[in-house]
């Protein structure tokens, strides 16, 4: 009866996990709400396919600066309060969406929507340490992940139709930043107004920082993520236009097509992680995982079947997600990694990989002007180059050290 209880969540610990879910539920659903609809809103807005993209990638690189610098507000304020802020930031980007005509002003409202994102992404890390005794850590994290994975897949799924019954693609933002709007007062009510302030010392930070950025394998594996990160953010972003411009996929379709990449990531997460994480040399299944995803992206676009796109896109998906799976354990078990560093390094791993995201667009519309969206969208598996080089050079320190 004890270990049963033991296995059981206390209700403030499930008020907080049902808190944290509907959080990166509407993380998800404002980041990719353009991306189904990216013709649409290129048709209302006039613009090209380059300024259509900043609309998604200025999250992911906003994600990425607040990865960095978020970790002052959760020192200063406690992770519970910096949660609130973010789902509050998240609640902007629909409001200058509705109410601005102007491509800046909207784009100013997807930088809230990024700043939203790497925050609470930080915030609901420190949020599962400080909450949670180590035996439930695991299940918490195995939640978070299914949630994340299939919000992703819910947002290709559910955008069409949404968009659909509002008439309007700002108004299909604007509904979930009311969500995420009322989420927050939620949020407040049960968690963020009951929570004490953080103590930790702000400097503690860059510290962190400073060091993990004198470990040679932080870098490699930070290399390897940022390759692989443009890929998938060029795939998850524009998939859908290829598949409704090339392939002959309406809207809906292609919107549906594209969330099987996060319903294949979620089967990566779950097998690859018990699978290969406890392998010493974990660098085999990496460089697998890598060559698989670059099998499945190429598949994706170059493939005219159906039967050939869908096994492109759930590859793609499966491989990508255990990669990165499999990457994250390796980060926490190189030589020289601690609990304190781990935040500098994560930073860094992750936070690179967001930044360079902001060269997609341009990329993207520079290829499509001169050879098609279809070669436009196979060239980005050339970022699979900068992966196996970044994995390959870890796999050589870890020989030279013995590790």
């Amino acid at each position: 009866m004890d270990k049963l209880r033991a296995g059981l969540l206390t209700g403030r610990e499930a008020r907080l996990l049902l808190l944290l879910a509907g959080a990166s539920f509407l993380r998800n659903q404002l980041w990719l709400t353009p991306s189904p609809l990216m013709t649409v809103i290129m048709d209302d807005m006039r613009i090209g396919y380059r300024q259509g993209g900043q609309l998604l990638f200025i999250v992911t690189v906003l994600m990425g600066i607040s990865l960095f610098v978020g970790s002052r507000v959760i020192d200063r304020l406690g992770a519970s309060r910096a949660m609130a802020i973010a789902i509050g930031c998240l609640a902007l980007d629909g409001l200058f969406a509705f109410f601005c005509r102007s491509y800046p002003l909207v784009l100013v409202g997807r930088a809230f929507s990024g700043i939203g994102y790497g925050l609470g992404s930080g915030a609901q890390g420190v949020l599962v340490t400080e909450r949670f005794p180590p035996a439930r850590r695991g299940l918490i994290n195995t939640i978070n992940a299914a949630v994340n994975a299939l919000s992703i897949a819910a947002a290709y799924a559910v955008t069409v139709p949404l968009y659909r019954f509002f008439h309007s693609w700002r108004g299909t933002l604007l509904f979930w930043s009311l969500v995420s709007a009322a989420w927050m007062g939620i949020f407040i009510l049960f968690d963020a107004a009951h929570a004490p302030f953080a103590a930790g010392a702000p400097s503690r930070a860059p510290a962190s920082l400073a060091q993990a950025a004198r470990l040679p394998k932080v870098w490699c594996m930070a290399a390897a993520m940022g390759g692989l990160t443009i890929l998938y953010t060029g795939y998850s972003s524009y998939l859908p236009s290829f598949l409704a411009e090339a392939r002959g996929f309406s809207l809906q379709a292609a919107g549906t097509a594209t969330g099987m990449i996060s319903v294949a990531g979620l089967a990566g997460c779950l097998l690859c992680g018990p699978l290969f994480t406890r392998l010493r040399a974990v660098h085999i299944p990496l460089l697998a995982l890598e060559l698989l995803v670059l099998a499945g992206a190429a598949g994706t676009a170059l493939f005219p079947s159906h039967a050939g796109i869908y096994g492109g896109i759930l590859l793609l998906g499966f491989c990508f997600n255990g990669w990165g799976t499999v990457s994250v354990t390796a980060l926490m078990n190189m030589d020289g990694m601690t609990p304190r560093l781990m935040g500098g390094a994560v930073a860094i791993y992750s936070g690179l990989g967001g930044i360079a995201a902001v060269c997609v667009p341009g990329m993207f519309s520079f290829f499509q002007a001169r050879f098609g969206i279809r070669s436009a969208l196979a060239l980005f598996c050339l970022f699979v180059l900068p992966a196996l080089a970044g994995t390959g050079l870890y796999a050589l320190l870890c020989r030279r050290r013995g590790a």
